[in-house]
C-alpha cells in the first residue's frame, strides 16, 4: 500500500516541493513505525530473539517456493531452507536455487507465462486455490460440497456462476482505470486501482495463496465501487450531452 501511494503520488500535478514534503512525511512515519517494533521485539523481556538466525526465513524463501508447479505451499522448500544453519546461508541457498529454477525455464517469456498461469490458476475458480481445504471443511457438509468441489454434483453451476461474476469484476476494474485515465484527474479511486494491480502484480511473484488476498479484499470491493461509479458518471454526461443536442 505504502508503495502504491508513492506511485499515486508521483502521478499527481502537485509541485515538486510539496511532493517531496508529503514522501518525506510518509517516508519518516513508516521508518519510525518499522524502527520502533524492532527495537521492542528486541528488548521486550517476553519476546527470546537469541535464536531468530536460526528459525527466521528470508523473503527469498516465497519467491524461490512459488517459481515452480502451482506457485503454492511445499514442504520440499521448507525443509530446504530450514537445513541451513544462518539466516544468511538461507538467503544465500535461496537466492542460487531461484536462479537456477528461473534458468530451467529457459527464456523469460516461459517463465512470465509460468506467472500468468499460476495467477489464473488462483484467481479463476473463485477458490483461491483452496479445493485442500474446502474439501477438509465440506467433509461433513455434502450440501455445499456439491457446490464448490470439483466433483459436486452442481459444481458446473458455481463454476459458470464464479467466472461470469469474476470476469465482471475484472472488466468493471479495467475500465474503471481506463476511464479514470481518460478524465485526466487522479481521485481516491485512482490509489485503489494502483494498490490492486500491485497486489495482483506482487502475489504474482509470491506465495500466492487467499492467506494474502484476504487483507485485500476491502480494497478489491471498494475498487469495483469506484468503478461502478465512473460508469454512471460517463453515462449521466453522455446523456446530459444527448439531450442538450435535440
Amino acid at each position: 500500500m505504502f508503495v502504491a501511494v508513492i506511485v499515486h503520488l508521483i502521478l499527481q500535478s502537485k509541485p515538486l516541493l510539496q511532493k517531496l514534503m508529503v514522501f518525506l512525511l510518509l517516508f519518516t512515519s513508516v521508518f519510525l513505525i518499522l524502527s520502533g517494533w524492532s527495537v521492542y521485539k528486541n528488548n521486550c523481556s517476553w519476546i527470546d530473539t537469541s535464536r531468530a538466525d536460526e528459525f527466521e526465513f528470508p523473503s527469498i524463501h516465497w519467491v524461490m517456493m512459488a517459481s515452480v508447479d502451482s506457485g503454492s505451499y511445499r514442504q520440499s522448500d521448507f525443509d530446504y531452507t530450514q537445513s541451513f544453519p544462518t539466516l544468511a546461508q538461507k538467503r544465500k541457498a535461496d537466492s542460487e536455487e531461484f536462479l537456477r529454477r528461473v534458468k530451467s525455464y529457459g527464456s523469460c517469456t516461459n517463465y512470465l507465462r509460468f506467472e500468468i498461469q499460476k495467477m489464473a490458476a488462483v484467481l479463476a475458480d473463485g477458490k483461491y486455490a483452496q479445493t485442500e481445504h474446502l474439501q477438509q471443511t465440506f467433509s461433513r457438509a455434502p450440501s455445499l460440497a456439491n457446490w464448490l468441489l470439483n466433483e459436486g454434483a452442481y459444481y458446473d453451476l458455481f463454476y459458470c456462476y464464479i467466472t461470469i461474476l469474476i470476469t465482471l469484476f475484472y472488466f468493471s476494474v479495467l475500465t474503471g482505470s481506463l476511464l479514470g485515465i481518460a478524465r485526466g484527474t487522479l481521485h481516491t479511486d485512482t490509489l485503489l486501482h494502483i494498490t490492486l494491480f500491485g497486489v495482483l502484480l506482487f502475489f504474482a511473484f509470491w506465495e500466492f495463496k487467499s492467506r494474502y488476498l484476504l487483507n485485500f479484499v476491502p480494497v478489491f470491493m471498494l475498487t469495483l465501487v469506484f468503478s461502478w461509479a465512473d460508469w454512471e458518471q460517463m453515462i449521466l454526461i453522455r446523456r446530459n450531452s444527448y439531450q442538450k443536442n435535440l
